[in-house]
């Protein structure tokens, strides 16, 4: 995950085209929220997708999409988040549809239960497609329930992290 981190989040400049976003899904209270938004200046969506500029900064390195259930992301825009694409539209609702620059990284986390499953969700023959498709722009973890954050290792996986997107700013 630490290799990924360093080769996808990372300031505009130094970025990847099409950087590859990262699927983790695991047990809950093990690290995942944690890990991924210690990695630097993120857009952090949980629960729906709020794209309003009070929540939603073009300026991010990069995407955490936490709990939000695979059918619902679908419907809105799986292939704009999983495939960092740029110059996207969105609607919000009630409100006038908003441009999102695009082009950064997605973290999706989830829990292996029926109706958060990634896994499970792509491996229906109806999203055999999707799931081809998800491949190429993403990669997949599949944690098992011990912490990713333990006493001994912690700051070792928020410094080595952080120094590598301080990294990339001081290149730049």
């Amino acid at each position: 995950m630490l290799d990924w981190a360093r080769n996808n989040i990372m300031n505009d400049a130094a970025r990847p085209d099409r950087p590859i976003s990262i699927i983790i899904e695991g047990p809950s209270r093990i690290g995942k929220t944690k890990w991924a938004r210690s990695l630097g200046p993120h857009n952090y969506l949980s629960g729906h997708l709020d794209l309003n500029s009070k929540v939603y900064s073009n300026d991010a390195y990069y995407n955490v999409i936490d709990d939000i259930a695979p059918h619902y992301l679908f419907l809105k825009h799986w292939k704009h988040f999983i495939g960092a694409q740029r110059d996207w539209q969105t609607n919000c609702k009630y409100g006038k549809p908003i441009q999102i620059k695009g082009g950064i990284p997605t973290i999706v986390l989830c829990n292996p239960d029926i109706q958060s499953s990634f896994s499970v969700y792509l491996n229906k023959d109806e999203n055999n497609g999707l799931k081809i498709w998800t491949s190429l722009n993403s990669i997949f973890m599949v944690l098992d329930e011990t912490s990713l954050y333990t006493q001994a290792q912690e700051p070792t996986v928020t410094e080595t992290a952080t120094q590598s997107v301080q990294n990339q700013e001081e290149t730049n």
